[in-house]
């Protein structure tokens, strides 16, 4: 596309209803800050190296607070039912259109 990370992580995280961040580097990184910044919903799985492992530091050195869209845990399950939850809370009221 010749967009690069800055426009293809954009588009990529815009347009995603939610977002699971595992492990990562840098571009993983870029991915988060937009899924923060746009608030959609993300959840970074802990203990699997990373930058996963580091956003918590990462948020408090850029002055932002953790919200609900932002989850965090351990256990890959747990974490995707409770990023599903929040999807399923936040898309309530399109439910009667499916």
């Amino acid at each position: 596309t010749g967009m690069h990370y800055v426009g293809r992580d954009s588009l990529l995280i815009t347009s995603s209803d939610a977002v699971l961040s595992i492990g990562g580097r840098l571009g993983t990184l870029h991915e988060a800050t937009i899924a923060i910044q746009t608030e959609t919903p993300i959840a970074f799985l802990e203990n699997t190296g990373g930058t996963s492992d580091e956003i918590r530091d990462i948020l408090r050195a850029a002055g932002r607070d953790e919200s609900e869209n932002i989850l965090f845990g351990d256990d890959p399950v747990e974490l995707l039912e409770r990023l599903i939850a929040l999807l399923d809370k936040d898309h309530k009221k399109y439910k009667e259109l499916f």
